[in-house]
């Protein structure tokens, strides 16, 4: 038994809010930030990685069923709620005080019809309920680290169970995790090497893309074509997501290639 345990138990921890400069942040367990809202924008996604994870909206621009595990302070939640108004919101979360935080100091909206919130843990949630995502969101941390449990073969197989035909799951690692590769080499095997990756231009953290369909090539200029159409729709910079995904995947023949990825630190600009 790890030190820390015998010490405190296996109790969830309890968040730490911290209000600066107009943002208010959800901490666990250390100084990493779990969640950010920027208290005169709530509908905004503060924080550079949920910005990238929206990425997935290029590949779907209309989930109808979103699932996230880890709640955090439901930044993700807000933003799906707020501007995706035919999208049902499926949160995850382990830890009830989170959960508690979220609603009273970060603007998560109680349940309804559109939002579910479940207290429980995410592996037995993805494995119960198989072939109900479009859109997973897994972004399960306590403070830098995320749970062994979540990123094994398992996990990935559950993830893949859970989505729907064309469904992608969406994952956030931190750019400094030793086991970073061995995660995305999962991801990829899992997912039959359709997997794409984009690291968020602070360097903090990559976010894995694992897409369940077919296709293995997309049509850059038609992906294009949706980035405009999706930066009206919202406020996101979406051409510029899309730019960061090509030109940190392999692209060939007019399209993005989905197929085995590189470890992370040999991964360049790549052309079309």
């Amino acid at each position: 038994m790890a030190l820390k345990d015998w010490l405190f138990g296996s109790r969830p921890r309890t968040p730490e809010i911290v209000d600066a400069n107009g943002v208010r942040s959800l901490h666990l367990g250390g100084g990493a930030i779990q969640s950010a809202l920027r208290l005169a924008a709530p509908d905004r996604l503060e924080l550079e990685y949920t910005r990238a994870m929206m990425a997935a909206l290029l590949f779907n621009a209309t989930p109808r069923r979103v699932l996230m595990i880890g709640l955090g302070g439901g930044s993700m939640a807000r933003f799906v709620l707020a501007h995706l108004p035919d999208t049902h919101f499926t949160a995850v979360e382990v830890n009830a005080s989170v959960v508690a935080a979220a609603r009273a100091l970060f603007g998560l909206p109680h349940e309804d019809a559109r939002l579910a919130v479940r207290v429980c843990d995410g592996l037995a949630h993805l494995e119960a309920h198989p072939h109900t995502a479009d859109l997973l969101l897994l972004d399960a941390f306590d403070n830098r680290t995320a749970p062994a449990h979540l990123r094994g073969e398992r996990a990935y197989a559950a993830a893949y169970a859970a989505l729907r035909n064309h469904g992608i799951l969406v994952q956030n690692f931190m750019a400094e995790d030793p086991n970073l590769e061995l995660s995305l080499s999962l991801m990829s095997a899992t997912f039959a090497g359709r997997v794409l990756l984009l690291p968020t231009t602070d360097r903090h953290n990559v976010i894995g893309f694992a897409l369940r369909t077919p296709a293995r090539h997309w049509p850059i200029e038609h992906l294009k074509t949706r980035a405009g159409d999706l930066a009206a729709r919202y406020p996101l910079d979406f051409p510029t997501l899309l730019n960061d995904l090509l030109s940190h995947n392999r692209c060939a023949n007019g399209g993005l290639l989905l197929g085995p990825i590189d470890a992370p630190d040999t991964l360049g600009d790549r052309t079309a």
